[in-house]
């Protein structure tokens, strides 16, 4: 019974979760998904002890009662009496009544639960998710509700595995005039400065993607004319550490300080940081900063005091 007991209860808490959100977003309102699962999950377990059906919120009634006007559980007490008069009295009235009738009903107020314009926006904004959302409402009215969730979930967990395999990176320059600085492919007119190659990685930093990292930066140092005195990596976005990436890392700062490049790290969040200590690669980066900028003004400030000493 575990196998479709997961399934049902999957089912179930994607059902309900999608139309409170949908319902949430219509009226200009936050749930709670968390509290959601709780009470879903309390419900279900008294369910479950007094030999009830699997409890979720429904679409069909939701979008019913939200076209009918209900605003709180009162709709649900009404909708009880009503059921149980019509069990014990007019059964006669309705037995005669195509069940093509009831699926109108249900078919209309659904349709109001889809939001195209919401699925142009997403269209434009995320290609990967627009052809998640066909592909999914196909799989739902062709094979079945649970088919479609399971690969739904599927390629989403799918998406976010690919996402830092080929994650964002850049080279950054200051902003003319500023102290700030950005991606040079977004500001042609930024201003790189002689000798130092700011690298940012807009990713966890791990086993399959440290080669992008290393190989892109190798590449940028190679391509320097004059070779550059330092290479300042810009790690906000690196949030996480594995050990294989440790062990890349660790190779190309020794592969820079053979070259006689420095290698420094501006914006690291701590878990890169108690990496890095834990293992004592700490001790080989040449420094850490909290900000891009205050890495550049320490490249300045060393070449002046290199200058004044000569």
């Amino acid at each position: 019974m575990l196998v479709p007991a997961l399934a049902v209860a999957l089912l179930m808490y994607t059902d309900s979760i999608l139309t409170e959100q949908s319902l949430a977003t219509e009226k200009d309102y936050e749930i709670d998904v968390d509290q959601e699962f709780y009470a879903l999950g309390a419900a279900n377990v008294g369910a479950g002890l007094m030999g009830g059906f699997p409890v979720n919120g429904s679409q069909s009634r939701s979008a019913v009662n939200d076209e009918a006007g209900a605003k709180t559980q009162a709709a649900n007490l009404v909708t009880a009496v009503l059921v149980v008069l019509t069990l014990l009295f007019l059964t006669p009235l309705f037995e005669t009544l195509p069940q093509a009738a009831l699926a109108g009903v249900l078919l209309v107020a659904a349709a109001g639960l889809v939001d195209l314009s919401a699925i142009r926006r997403v269209r434009v904004l995320d290609r990967f998710d627009f052809w998640l959302i066909l592909i999914t409402a196909a799989l739902v009215v062709g094979v079945g509700v649970l088919t479609g969730i399971l690969v739904a979930v599927f390629l989403s967990l799918l998406d976010a595995a690919l996402k830092p395999y080929k994650p964002h990176t850049a080279v950054v320059a200051r902003v003319p005039g500023t102290e700030r600085f950005r991606d040079v492919d977004t500001l042609p007119n930024a201003e790189e400065i002689p000798g130092l190659i700011i690298y940012r990685f807009d990713a966890p930093l791990y086993f399959a993607n440290a080669d992008v990292l290393v190989d892109e930066i190798t590449a940028l140092v190679d391509e320097s004319d004059p070779p550059p005195e330092e290479v300042l990596v810009s790690a906000e976005a690196i949030t996480d550490i594995d050990s294989t990436a440790h062990e890349t890392l660790h190779e190309l700062v020794d592969d820079l300080h053979e070259r006689g490049i420095r290698f420094t790290v501006a914006g690291a969040k701590a878990p890169f940081v108690e990496t890095v200590e834990r293992s004592g690669l700490r001790e080989e980066i040449d420094a850490f900063y909290l900000e891009v900028d205050r890495g550049v003004a320490a490249f300045y400030n060393r070449l002046d005091s290199e200058d004044s000493t000569e």
